[in-house]
């Protein structure tokens, strides 16, 4: 079986805002697993494995709604997905969220092979862990360890590697590396991350 790409969503209320962060990974499926369950293995394993983490890292006016996971590549599949009761994932840091609309970004990497470059949009860090819009380091090095992580894990059968999803080439790219970009900005959509 070809590797198969699997988008993953992060569904949060941030402030009282909807905040989806999406990620992708690619997974070897040389078992021919069912796409839900692959889809159930990616869900449970991040609620088991990388939830705190990611929770850890972020003010309390954040908590996490539900997560899902679908395959995207080939074809498609159905979602699975976990949803978690109102306020009971907030996040670990006892402070206000910055502006909402000035999200930082991470930026994904994916090698030396390809010229793909992708981003998350990350949800608004808490107000001190930024000085004049440039990020301070406990927040860069938090969101930086958490993606790292991220980028290759196992799952209860299946492997999992962070990845670029390019539509166009309709191909999901395994990220080798990350950074954060230090600025914070508006970013518009299909442009050069800051």
């Amino acid at each position: 079986m070809p590797t198969e790409c699997y988008r993953f969503v992060i569904q949060g209320i941030s402030t009282g805002e909807q905040c989806q962060n999406v990620l992708h990974f690619n997974c070897n499926n040389n078992d021919d697993a069912p796409p839900i369950a692959v889809a159930k293995e990616l869900v449970e394993k991040w609620h088991a494995s990388f939830r705190t983490d990611w929770l850890d890292w972020q003010s309390n006016r954040y908590w996490v709604r539900w997560v899902e996971a679908k395959r995207i590549l080939p074809g498609g599949g159905n979602s699975y997905w976990r949803e978690y009761p109102e306020g009971s994932n907030i996040g670990g840091v006892d402070e206000d969220q910055g502006v909402l609309q000035c999200a930082p970004i991470m930026k994904l990497f994916a090698g030396l092979a390809t010229n793909v470059q992708g981003r998350v949009f990350l949800p608004a860090p808490w107000q001190t862990a930024v000085t004049a819009n440039v990020i301070g380091n406990t927040y860069a090095t938090n969101a930086i360890a958490h993606f790292e992580d991220l980028l290759s894990f196992s799952g209860s059968d299946h492997d999992f590697v962070l990845a670029v999803y390019s539509k166009r080439l309709g191909s999901g790219h395994g990220v080798t590396t990350c950074a954060i970009s230090n600025i914070l900005g508006s970013q518009g959509r299909r442009r050069q991350p800051l």
